[in-house]
């Protein structure tokens, strides 16, 4: 780094001006445009960037003491010292280019930051910064580019990523490490996560495989953590920044805005922001719709009918705040609220776009979730503790009919979750590290309605998909451990969780519900190893066991399901002797055996790997 002042004092003109000129240049000596320089001489403050020759000059700076300081993306920031004199002043910067640093995650070791390089596990982070460079309506739409994971949409408001074969209720989804999913959700792609606001998120960590050890039910192909900024204290004074943003796509003729301002003291700050964006019928690529019923059924070309795909339209907005609040030594208190709103979603797939019913679709939905969240980094016994509180309100509303004469079929219902952490951790000696804690999850699904009504406006009452009433509570304790053997050699790393799942109906005569009451209790582990082979080359080994315990849409579905199919309870079908058939098409035959009691699906994962960094 080279730094040079071109000047001699001259102590009688100190209230004379200077102009500080100059050049930034990286190791090569190739000049480096668009730098940022910022000048400050006691109070008063300067700023500039570099022009494509990578100099930069600004005048009328007092003569005193300064510092100079160059700032460009991929480099190391450099400030330097300068005494300014009347007259010119020339600085050179040489920056350098920033070190490696491995992306930093918690998601797989709960309670603890950990470098990728260093976890058994496969994982990738998308930053925020990334997630303004892909171009994305919804946000899950950002996850296109991550290596091992398909964006899977079934309809234009609606996405479910794919990770190791696993979408929808077989992946776990959080929210700064609170738990999203609920037991609500029916089998397959699902047009939950879309719901998330994108504008609160700063960031993605995805961990591929089973995560049942670290956050329960749900988690066999991966799990996704969507976690917003970390807090940003000032020094002392109130500070404020903001930004906002408007957008436009012609594909989809969709438009909207976003924006957000923050707060910033000592001791707390605030972050509040929105969005509201509507998403036009999408222009099929070519201007021919592969998946139209007319293509499927009769053979033509989708552009007999239109030139851009009907009913592919939405609206969708939300807001958000987050607060962060010092409370005192080492401890801190985070809290964080979203609300999402999503209106004219259409099942496009069971429109022209695929089945051929007259209409179908997810209207309305809305979401809220929100948490509270205390730290402590100095308990008594422990290295640090932590105990959260959550609630996430999922309301779902559909509808079909399949022709302009027939029936309307509509159903609602919301589904509401309050959930309970609570996490220690604790340092054993210099070379172990334990976490260990307990969730609790109790959800209960009300308002939930169905009716068929007639062309003639007769509404009928029938059973919804889930009864109303249905409960599901689910309870787990879990310890990990991480031990350096070797430090900086090898570590070994092992996990066991208990679970327990409780679902329960409640009776209602006229529409055929039966009282139920499901228990299922599972056991789930992990054990890991890394072991330094060289330097920037890790080995890892990973032995995990997950499950998928039986949720609501499990036990107490009942109707014709998106296959054409038709689902059954399955304590129902074991009591009229049903018996398990050799596959789920229609050409299936019994394989004699009775329906068993439907418990936790399981997956025993074995994985051996090279992570290599340079």
């Amino acid at each position: 780094m080279v730094a040079t002042a071109l000047a001699a004092p001259t102590p009688s003109t100190a209230q004379a001006t200077a102009t500080v000129r100059g050049t930034v240049v990286d190791a090569q000596n190739a000049a480096i445009p668009g730098a940022g320089i910022d000048v400050v001489c006691g109070t008063a403050q300067r700023r500039t960037r570099t022009n494509a020759a990578g100099q930069f000059s600004l005048s009328g700076l007092p003569a005193a003491a300064c510092s100079v300081t160059a700032t460009s993306d991929r480099f190391e920031p450099l400030t330097r010292d300068v005494n300014l004199q009347p007259g010119d002043v020339a600085v050179a910067l040489e920056l350098q280019v920033q070190a490696f640093t491995a992306d930093v995650l918690v998601t797989p070791s709960r309670g603890s930051e950990q470098g990728a390089a260093g976890l058994a596990e496969s994982t990738s982070v998308t930053t925020r910064a990334e997630i303004d460079s892909r171009p994305y309506t919804l946000l899950a739409q950002v996850l296109r580019e991550e290596p091992g994971i398909y964006v899977q949409q079934t309809t234009s408001a609606q996405v479910s990523p794919i990770i190791r074969g696993f979408t929808g209720q077989s992946n776990v989804y959080l929210v700064d490490g609170v738990r999203y999913n609920q037991a609500a959700w029916r089998s397959g792609p699902s047009q939950y996560l879309s719901w998330i606001e994108g504008a609160a998120i700063d960031r993605i960590e995805v961990v591929r495989g089973a995560g049942s050890v670290q956050y329960g039910s749900d988690a066999l192909g991966g799990t996704f953590n969507l976690m917003s900024a970390p807090p940003l204290f000032s020094r002392d004074s109130l500070q404020t920044a903001g930004n906002a943003e408007l957008f436009f796509g012609s594909g989809d003729e969709s438009a909207g805005a976003q924006g957000e301002v923050s707060f910033r003291t000592s001791r707390a700050t605030l972050q509040v922001g929105g969005s509201g964006r509507r998403v036009g019928d999408l222009r099929a690529g070519g201007g021919l719709d592969s998946h139209s019923a007319l293509t499927r059924y009769f053979d033509l070309p989708s552009t007999v009918l239109y030139s851009r795909q009907p009913d592919t339209d939405f609206r969708q907005g939300g807001a958000f705040a987050i607060a962060n609040l010092n409370a005192g030594r080492a401890a801190s208190v985070r809290a964080l609220f979203m609300h999402e709103d999503q209106n004219g979603a259409s099942r496009y797939d069971r429109v022209l776009g695929g089945q051929g019913v007259y209409r179908s679709g997810f209207d309305p939905q809305s979401l809220d979730f929100g948490f509270v969240r205390y730290q402590n980094a100095n308990v008594p016994g422990l290295d640090g503790v932590s105990a959260t509180v959550s609630l996430n309100r999922q309301a779902d509303g559909r509808f079909e009919q399949s022709r302009p004469t027939s029936s309307l079929d509509t159903q609602t219902a919301t589904t509401r979750t309050f959930g309970y952490q609570l996490q220690g951790q604790r340092s054993v000696g210099s070379r172990q590290f334990l976490v260990f804690g307990t969730d609790i999850y109790r959800e209960s699904l009300t308002d939930a309605s169905r009716a068929i009504i007639t062309q003639a406006g007769v509404s009928t009452p029938n059973r919804p998909d889930i009864p109303n009433g249905t409960g599901y509570n689910s309870a787990g304790v879990f310890v990990q451990d991480a031990f350096d053997v070797l430090p900086n050699r090898l570590q070994l790393k092992g996990g066991l969780r208990f679970d327990r799942f409780a679902f329960s109906t409640v009776e209602d005569r006229v529409l055929g519900v039966t009282e139920e009451n499901v228990v299922q209790q599972a056991f789930t582990f992990q054990t890991a190893a890394v072991v330094r082979v060289a330097d920037g080359l890790n080995a890892t080994v990973n032995v995990t066991k997950g499950l998928r315990a039986a949720n609501s849409a499990d036990l107490g579905s009942v109707g014709l399901t998106g296959g054409a199919g038709f689902s059954i309870a399955p304590t129902t079908a074991a009591a009229l002797g049903g018996q398990v058939g050799t596959t789920a098409a229609a050409g299936a035959v019994s394989t004699g055996a009775l329906v068993p009691d439907l418990g936790p699906e399981q997956v025993y994962q074995y994985e051996v790997g090279l992570k290599a960094s340079t």
